[in-house]
């Protein structure tokens, strides 16, 4: 019988085929975090090179 059931019940309990991409959204949130960090502190740490080298 080909109901509403037929394809793996898994979904909603984070099993089956459709778990892959919930397991990519906490690696592109450290990601993210990550990437923003490195952007916004990296003049910080670099200003006093910065301003070295360029007077």
């Amino acid at each position: 019988m080909t109901g509403l059931h037929a394809r793996g019940s898994g979904a909603a309990t984070g099993t089956g085929d459709r778990s892959r991409p919930r397991a990519a959204l906490p690696a592109l949130c450290v990601t993210q975090i990550v990437s923003w960090g490195i952007v916004h502190y990296a003049f910080t740490v670099l200003n006093p090179q910065i301003t070295a080298a360029t007077g």
